[in-house]
């Protein structure tokens, strides 16, 4: 479990890699990162962060359930690593990331926007 004191001072971090092994994360654990653009982790930690920071993300895991909002906030997102059951959604859970140039796939396909 991630708790928001496990972060205090490290506000000014760019990048973040939530292990596969975290189960829960406390709300409010990210608020202050106003500085982080890349993350790795699952799907369901994505609400955690600031999204409108994020320039990356890694979906290090092939399970999705679809949230057809989850990326909505994600306004200055440019590149993300998904797995490849998401292709056929890909127009849907980025409509609002314009600045995507490069949707990656955990198979290691690439496709430019």
């Amino acid at each position: 479990m991630i708790l928001k004191k496990h972060f205090d001072g490290y506000y000014s971090t760019k990048t973040l890699h939530i292990s596969p092994n975290v189960k829960k994360i406390e709300d409010g654990s990210f608020d202050d990162f106003k500085c982080l653009e890349t993350i790795q982790c699952k799907f369901n930690q994505i609400k955690y962060f600031n999204k409108q920071t994020l320039k990356s993300i890694i979906i290090h895991e092939n399970k999705f359930r679809e949230n057809d909002d989850i990326f909505d906030e994600c306004v200055n997102l440019e590149k993300i690593m998904i797995p490849d059951c998401c292709s056929d959604m890909k127009d849907k859970l980025f409509k609002n990331c314009k600045k995507l140039k490069t949707i990656q796939y955990l198979s290691g396909r690439k496709e430019k926007l």
